[in-house]
């Protein structure tokens, strides 16, 4: 499987609370905001309406010149 390991990750964490799978369903695209670490302009998906935030890129946030540290430091 060449795909990385996004779309196993969502996968996992669509998942009924006996543990079981259930069907697969088609996330908007807002719901996993990837990124964080490099993108400055977002479209219509805000980080506050996003479920997961995703630092891909360089600029992690627990990094002294990370983006959007302040979405990461309450946590």
């Amino acid at each position: 499987f060449a795909g990385g390991s996004q779309l196993l990750l969502l996968m996992a964490l669509y998942m009924a609370k006996d543990g079981l799978a259930q069907e697969i369903a088609e996330f908007k695209r807002c719901w996993n905001f990837v990124g964080l670490g490099y993108k400055t302009n977002f479209g219509n998906c805000t980080l506050e309406h996003s479920n997961i935030l995703h630092w891909s890129g360089a600029a992690k946030p627990w990094l002294p010149d990370g983006l959007y540290r302040h979405m990461w430091q309450p946590h």
